[in-house]
């Protein structure tokens, strides 16, 4: 059982528990370290670019200087450890595997990366198109694109993406204009997720799959303005510009252009990254062949980290 601390009770005992000696000895260097509870199980896990400078913020730490969560987990902890790295990089890649091998409990980020979110397209039929989202890299007969970290971000992208899509390729064909909020299949506006999807009556279909696979390898936005085009020449048919219609229409190109900014189009910058060196990846990952723009979870954290790394050197 895990025991539990008042807020006026955080005090940090980190200092009697393990002793001065421990910081002192401490490398100036990049590592990872980890603290331990008294049954040996890892409370948590960071790296540090200075392990040194790092843990002493752990000593020092207080209410006014660190966050209630740190301060449980010096209480929580009997011994800490270390490891140096030969980079700081080195650092990062170290720091995820033991994330995802072992999920500290108090880790959250980049600890379940099996959790990352794919989605799926199949044009079968000559005419209908079948979108999914999963969390499968890989689904017989489906072109994958992913893997996409923020899974909030993504169930609601997913819903607006099919939104738009109803709207642009089956609502104006179906139903009067005035309607055609009323008519959009009650699933596409639930609170509910949506992990499948089929269009018939596509327009194009081959022109349009093209479109949507660019936009989820993060390699053109220009799906974004073709559909903006589709629901601009409906807008003009009377009773179309209704509030309801347009705010919904508003909220879902609000939502996938985000999306479009921090998922698809931040994973096309980290492939662009991993050409210029190859040699940051590890041996063991391998990404899938041109076009299919899947980047395995624990790929994509790796990626990320030394994206970040960079963006701080510079």
């Amino acid at each position: 059982m895990v025991k539990r601390f008042r807020s006026k009770q955080l005090s940090n005992p980190v200092k009697a528990n393990l002793g001065e000696s421990i910081f002192k000895s401490a490398p100036n260097g990049p590592g990872i370290y980890w603290f331990l509870s008294s049954s040996g199980n890892k409370l948590y896990v960071g790296k540090a670019k200075n392990l040194k400078n790092r843990l002493n913020q752990y000593k020092n730490a207080t209410l006014k200087t660190a966050s209630k969560k740190t301060l449980r987990m010096l209480n929580l902890a009997a011994s800490l450890h270390w490891q140096c790295c030969e980079s700081e990089l080195c650092a990062f890649l170290c720091e995820n595997k033991v994330l995802r091998e072992e999920k500290p409990m108090f880790n959250r980020v980049n600890t379940r990366p099996e959790g990352y979110y794919f989605i799926g397209m199949k044009f079968f039929a000559g005419t209908s198109l079948q979108l999914i989202l999963t969390t499968n890299p890989e689904i017989d007969g489906f072109e994958m694109f992913g893997a996409f970290k923020n899974r909030l971000l993504v169930r609601e992208s997913f819903k607006s993406l099919l939104r738009l899509l109803w709207l642009s390729q089956v609502g104006f064909r179906l139903f009067q204009p005035q309607n055609l909020v009323r008519k959009i299949p009650r699933q596409l506006l639930s609170d509910d997720a949506i992990y499948k999807y089929d269009f018939h009556l596509l327009d194009e279909p081959e022109n349009l799959t093209q479109k949507i696979r660019l936009f989820l390898t993060g390699m053109d936005r220009s799906f974004l303005d073709w559909l903006f085009e589709e629901l601009l020449d409906k807008s003009q048919v009377p009773g179309f510009s209704n509030q309801s219609c347009n705010r919904l229409i508003d909220e879902d190109f609000k939502q996938l252009s985000e999306f479009y900014q921090y998922c698809p189009f931040k994973n096309n910058q980290l492939l662009e990254m991993l050409k210029k060196n190859q040699k940051t990846m590890p041996e063991k990952e391998s990404l899938r062949p041109p076009f299919s723009g899947v980047i395995r979870g624990e790929v994509l954290d790796d990626l990320l980290s030394e994206f970040r790394l960079s963006i701080d050197k510079d």
